[in-house]
C-alpha cells in the first residue's frame, strides 16, 4: 500500500509538472506526455492533485474537458499564469474581459520597442501595434502604428485640421496612463478618453501583438477584434520604416 502512495505521488509530481509548462491539456494528452501508460495510476495521480486542489477541471466543449494548474487564471478563453496577469493593465484587462474577446497574454523578459517584441515573438513587425503620443496644438492623440513604420505628422496633421503637430515627450503624457508603464501602454485610445488613428496595415493581417501596459507582457488577439473595439478612425497615417514621409 506504502509502495502505491508513492507511485501515485510521484505520477502526480510527473503530471503537475507538465501542467506548469503547458498551462492547460486534456486528460489524453497529459498521459501522453507523462509517459504514464498504467491508465488506473494516471487516474489516481489525477485524483490525487484535485484533492490537493493543485488542478482545476475546465470545460471546453460538450464532451471535452481540459486540466489546468490551481496556479493559473483564465483570460479571454486562454490559461495564463497569475505572475503574467499582474502584468497586464487592470484598465485593459476588465476592458476585454467585458468585450468577451478573446486574447492571449504573451510574458516575456522586458523589452522596449515593438521591433524587440517582433523579434521575439518571431513574427513580422506589421503585425505588432505600438502606441505613438502626439500633440496636436495643445490635444494629446494617440496614432498605433505597426513596429515597422512611423507615424506621418503631415498626413495626420491634415486629417486633424491642427496648425502645430509634434511627437509627445513622455512626462507630457505620463499621466494619461497612470496604470502603465511609460512606452507600454495600450494602443486603445478610447479607454483613456483620448483620440485615436489607426493606420490601415494594420488591417491587413489576422492577428494583432501589442504591450499590455508594462514592458514584460503584451497581448495577441485577432485584428477583428482589436479594431472592433477600438473604436478609432483607421487610415493612412505611417509611412514604413526607410521610406520618406510626404511632405
Amino acid at each position: 500500500m506504502e509502495n502505491r502512495y508513492h507511485e501515485i505521488k510521484e505520477a502526480a509530481a510527473v503530471i503537475e509538472h507538465f501542467l506548469e509548462c503547458y498551462g492547460q491539456k486534456t486528460a489524453s494528452e497529459l498521459q501522453k506526455m507523462s509517459d504514464i501508460t498504467e491508465t488506473a495510476l494516471f487516474h489516481e495521480a489525477i485524483g490525487w492533485l484535485a484533492r490537493e486542489n493543485k488542478i482545476n477541471f475546465v470545460k471546453a466543449g460538450k464532451n471535452k474537458w481540459l486540466l489546468t494548474p490551481s496556479v493559473f487564471e483564465w483570460f479571454g478563453g486562454i490559461c495564463q499564469g497569475k505572475e503574467t496577469a499582474m502584468n497586464v493593465s487592470k484598465k485593459l484587462k476588465s476592458f476585454l474581459d467585458q468585450s468577451e474577446a478573446r486574447y492571449e497574454v504573451l510574458k516575456h523578459p522586458k523589452l522596449y520597442t515593438a521591433q524587440e517584441i517582433a523579434a521575439r515573438e518571431h513574427i513580422p513587425g506589421k503585425e505588432v501595434a505600438k502606441a505613438v503620443m502626439v500633440k496636436a496644438d495643445d490635444q494629446d492623440v494617440m496614432v498605433v502604428a505597426s513596429a515597422s513604420s512611423t507615424v506621418d505628422l503631415l498626413k495626420l496633421r491634415v486629417r486633424v485640421g491642427t496648425n502645430n503637430i509634434r511627437l509627445a515627450d513622455e512626462h507630457e503624457f505620463r499621466a494619461l496612463f497612470p496604470d502603465s508603464e511609460v512606452g507600454a501602454e495600450p494602443p486603445f485610445g478610447s479607454l483613456y478618453d483620448l483620440p485615436c488613428f489607426i493606420d490601415q496595415t494594420l488591417a491587413e493581417d489576422k492577428t494583432i501583438t501589442f504591450n499590455a501596459g508594462s514592458h514584460s507582457a503584451c497581448i495577441r488577439m485577432s485584428t477583428k477584434d482589436f479594431l472592433r473595439l477600438s473604436d478609432a478612425e483607421i487610415g493612412d497615417f505611417a509611412v514604413r520604416k526607410g521610406v520618406k514621409a510626404a511632405r
